[in-house]
């Protein structure tokens, strides 16, 4: 029987065709499933899962290094997990004094899935996903910059990415320059910090991402990168429960505008053996939320809240976050 595909298609890669459909077409209910989560336990099970996956590795490398067949270095898919620590510092982007501010550490988990080839193609292909909590100092002002909220409150962050792009150029057996984009989901569950006049707040759009990736290989084991990406929101939603400020008001859905933050990445990564290896990865990252729009404010009885016959409404200002921090993650190659 004559086959249409390729002659360089066999088991191995028709299995990781299979995964990748099932991989694009379950994305969006993944990424939808694990907010409605909000990483409570998710992040429970991160440490448990990095624990067993450096003990199977380790107390099995022999097993694993007989294993693996692969024989092109650069075809390995490595799979990986483990903590991420990373500090945030949110501000509304307000004229002075006007400005609400959320600031702290933030601890969570990373896993995924990287690749340097696909069905053949040199580039980068990944997909991974982050689930973190903080308790983080908010400071919520009026319009003079008196400080109304003043306290912590308990945040989680969840974040999904799905990247894919060619190698763009080869500057030699070890150098290579790789382009990529994809697509990513970011959902932000503000928690209140209980004092009188606060909230919680849900946030989540969709971004897309576009970068350039230097790879180079130091030797045969570690290789150091330079990753630097825009990333461009292309807005989202925020569910704002304001009953929680006042049982009178009724809460309500607003739209998050579109903004272009960035990223720059230094991943590195150390082959300990055939089958296993670390990935280490500091970055800096700057995103936005641009303004969304004007909701009227209204009672829980569904009727508009008006001062001196003005409809009263609200809008999420535009707002920036600086985030820096590092992960590292066993891995394991296939």
């Amino acid at each position: 029987m004559s086959s249409s595909l390729p002659h360089w298609v066999g088991p191995k890669q028709i299995a990781r065709i299979r995964s990748v459909r099932i991989l694009c077409v379950s994305w969006p209910l993944v990424c939808t499933w694990l907010e409605e989560m909000e990483g409570s336990s998710l992040i429970q099970l991160m440490p448990i899962m990095t624990i067993i996956l450096l003990a199977q590795t380790m107390g099995h490398a022999q097993e694993v290094d007989a294993f693996m067949k692969t024989t092109d270095e650069d075809s390995a898919t490595a799979v990986y997990v483990g903590p991420k620590l990373y500090h945030l510092n949110y501000s509304e982007d307000v004229p002075e004094p006007r400005k609400s501010t959320e600031t702290g550490m933030v601890v969570g988990a990373t896993a995924g899935v990287h690749a340097k080839k696909l069905f053949g193609l040199s580039g980068l292909f990944q997909a991974n996903a982050e689930v973190s909590v903080a308790n983080l100092v908010y400071e919520g002002t009026n319009q003079t910059g008196s400080v109304l909220v003043s306290g912590e409150g308990r945040h989680t962050f969840l974040n999904f990415e799905l990247l894919g792009g060619p190698q763009l150029h080869r500057f030699s057996s070890s150098s290579s320059l790789l382009g990529y984009t994809g697509l990513g989901r970011r959902y932000w569950a503000r928690g209140s910090t209980g004092q009188s006049g606060d909230y919680e707040e849900n946030y989540r759009w969709w971004y897309l991402p576009i970068g350039v990736r230097w790879s180079n290989a130091i030797s045969r084991h570690f290789t150091v990168d330079v990753d630097a990406s825009f990333h461009f929101n292309l807005g989202g939603s925020i569910d704002v429960h304001i009953s929680q400020a006042s049982q009178s008001l009724a809460d309500f859905t607003s739209t998050l505008g579109t903004a272009i933050g960035f990223r720059l990445e230094l991943p590195m990564a150390y082959r300990v053996s055939k089958g296993f290896g670390i990935h280490f990865s500091p970055w800096f990252e700057y995103a936005a939320i641009g303004r969304g729009e004007w909701v009227p404010l209204k009672t829980n009885t569904g009727e508009q809240v008006v001062d001196g016959g003005s409809p009263l409404g609200m809008y999420e200002p535009a707002s920036r976050t600086l985030i820096y921090g590092a992960f590292i993650c066993p891995a394991l190659y296939f």
